[in-house]
């Protein structure tokens, strides 16, 4: 994943490269050619093999972005004020904040975590419904890796 520092408006902003590899080693050369900040962020799944298939969820404010055998990448936008947002993945997910602020909650009772930087993440186990909400006058932007 990769994007500039944090616009005004980051959904537009932000470019997303999603590399699949499939049992070969791969490099990557990433050169910042201006003064705009570049962040980038790499998720590898190990699994070798018996790729379970996709299960995208349904919630609202997210969509898929990018789907291969090894992820789903959930677009999440949600409008300042809007009610929690409830949902279950079937795998893994990590949360990447673009914008605003993001409230994660509902997993087994444990206290909320609040995402209040831009390029902030957090791991969320399999199976563990888990409610988004967004905080304050801003519109909340994420995606949602999921690894099967």
């Amino acid at each position: 994943m990769a994007g500039g520092a944090e616009p005004a408006n980051v959904h537009d902003e932000a470019r997303w490269i999603v590399g699949e590899h499939t049992g070969a080693a791969a490099t990557y050369r990433i050169e910042n050619s201006g003064a705009t900040e570049y962040r980038a962020f790499e998720v590898e799944n190990m699994r070798e093999g018996n790729w379970p298939p996709a299960q995208p969820l349904t919630a609202p404010g997210s969509s898929v972005l990018k789907e291969s055998r090894a992820f789903t990448v959930y677009d999440v936008a949600l409008k300042a004020g809007s009610p929690e947002v409830m949902h279950n993945h079937t795998g893994a997910t990590i949360i990447v904040l673009l914008g605003g602020t993001l409230e994660q909650a509902g997993i087994g009772g444990t206290d909320p975590v609040r995402l209040p930087q831009f390029g902030q993440w957090l791991p969320l186990p399999r199976f563990q419904p888990h409610a988004l909400t967004p905080i304050g006058s801003s519109d909340v932007h994420a995606i949602e890796i999921e690894v099967r």
